[in-house]
């Protein structure tokens, strides 16, 4: 990865909410994408380069619509072996980080309600 789109990848991910730093740094990217490119016997290059793809997607700096032609691209991979990559990625760590930003909407929601309901108490005693 060159330093341009290192830049440009740290300034995406200091733009984010709090909460989406939260549920990518929960998701151990590092360790599962290892897991995958073991699973498909990507060469260290190839690795790096998957790593490169689904961070992108992750900072929405690249469509998740185009992530297997990138993947076929960038690890210049046959297609049935980017979709199967794909769908890896897309169960262990995109499917991860959208259940954590989820279970971090419904905490929040209960929260204000609790909070809410609180309030009501104070401002209308029974």
């Amino acid at each position: 990865m060159d330093n341009n789109l290192k830049q440009i990848i740290k300034i995406q991910y200091d733009s984010l909410p709090d909460n989406i730093k939260m549920a990518i740094l929960d998701a151990d990217l590092p360790t599962k994408l290892q897991i995958i490119a073991k699973k498909h016997n990507l060469l260290l290059d190839q690795a790096g380069d998957l790593e490169t793809e689904t961070t992108l997607v992750l900072l929405g700096l690249e469509s998740i619509t185009d992530f297997v032609s990138n993947i076929k691209t960038a690890l210049n991979v046959p297609d049935f072996i980017a979709n199967k990559i794909a769908i890896d990625v897309g169960n262990e760590i995109f499917q991860e980080i959208r259940e954590s930003l989820q279970e971090m909407a419904d905490r929040d929601e209960a929260e204000s309600i609790s909070k809410e309901s609180i309030l009501n108490e104070i401002e209308n005693p029974v």
